[in-house]
């Protein structure tokens, strides 16, 4: 029998004993393109077609029965784990939803622009930040910004995943205008550079080496999800994972980083590049950083689930942003270990029935 026949037997067979029609046009239909790109980036340009026959039906699969997108099939390792072990992991997609729930919608409007966000905790910054989305209002706070800095990082104003982060060189008003017209059309947020803190810099010096606490607020507690670091590649300056930087979990009660790995499922225990050691790495005054992202948890009584992107400097623990939707990938993804079963017993609910009794009770 022809794989291609056999592929089509184990897909009808799901489809009968699930119900999903929709498995089957999956596979046939639109995503399957996304699928051979996936089976392509993870495994190589040279994978061949039975591997990715093979593989694109798992990645439907882990996507119809278990709600994983097609990255987190490799970087949770679908093939090796048993039905249970693939039900500890919290997917995007329902980390999504649960988001949707917890936070009203218009506050993820409201802080996925950047400007929205400095202006409601400039007093976490400690640093010179411009946000310019219109040139009318804006052109002479940004005329006089220039003016202080001769480098400063540019932003999109509602950019995300590192895109778009730039250094900028001081250069004629005129020119820089256009230069920012032509990039950055629904505006920006230009910042004076962190000089992050020696310790930090170490791991990786051409990027700011930002951690990411992500925070639950209950009432007067706040809970801390499971913290990383990231830190960048190369001559990279941002340190995003989807910009191929690497990221490590964190112990929550010590700051020492557990292990390191990047989206692609490279392990690290040193950094490829400056060869300081990652696993082990102590973070610096770790109870002031965790005492700040509790702090920015009660800035805004409204917003309940978000992620804090802190940075460290010789003055202490900075705000870089905030992510009105936080994550569990990076943690998940380097540790290897799902994390429904302590989200769960934090909320005292399953994931479903915690965000029913939200949408009531909120």
């Amino acid at each position: 029998m022809s794989l291609i026949k056999t592929i089509d037997r184990f897909v009808l067979s799901h489809t009968q004993q699930t119900g999903w029609d929709t498995f089957y046009l999956f596979v046939r239909g639109r995503k399957w393109r996304h699928a051979k790109r996936y089976a392509r980036r993870f495994l190589g340009e040279d994978i061949s077609r039975r591997q990715i026959l093979y593989h694109g039906v798992k990645m439907s699969h882990a996507y119809i029965r278990y709600g994983w997108w097609f990255d987190e099939y490799f970087m949770y390792h679908f093939n090796r784990l048993s039905h249970s072990g693939r039900k500890e992991f919290v997917p995007d997609i329902q980390k999504e939803y649960f988001c949707d729930k917890v936070n009203a919608r218009e506050i993820h409007e409201r802080f996925a622009n950047k400007g929205a966000t400095y202006r409601y905790f400039s007093d976490y910054y400690h640093r010179d930040v411009c946000p310019v989305e219109s040139w009318e209002r804006d052109e002479a706070a940004f005329s006089a910004f220039v003016a202080k800095h001769d480098a400063f990082i540019i932003k999109p104003i509602d950019g995300t995943l590192g895109r778009g982060v730039r250094i900028i060189r001081s250069e004629s008003l005129a020119e820089l205008k256009q230069l920012l017209d032509e990039e950055y059309p629904s505006g920006f947020l230009a910042e004076e550079l962190i000089k992050q803190h020696e310790q930090l810099a170490t791991l990786h010096p051409e990027s700011v080496n930002t951690i990411r606490i992500t925070t639950l607020r209950k009432g007067d507690e706040v809970y801390v999800a499971p913290p990383f670091i990231r830190m960048g590649r190369g001559n990279e300056v941002v340190d995003n994972a989807a910009q191929g930087g690497i990221f490590a979990a964190i112990d929550r009660e010590t700051g020492i980083v557990l292990q390191a790995a990047d989206e692609q499922g490279n392990v690290y225990i040193k950094h490829p590049e400056t060869g300081v050691a990652i696993v082990g790495f102590k973070i610096p005054e770790w109870d002031k950083a965790l005492e700040l992202a509790k702090a920015l948890s009660r800035v805004v009584p409204e917003w309940y689930f978000a992620g804090w992107d802190l940075a460290y400097t010789d003055k202490g623990w900075v705000m870089v942003e905030a992510n009105s939707r936080g994550q569990f990938v990076c943690f998940q993804t380097s540790t290897q270990i799902g994390f429904r079963q302590e989200l769960e017993k934090t909320l005292g609910k399953s994931l479903k029935a915690y965000c029913k009794y939200v949408k009531v009770h909120q």
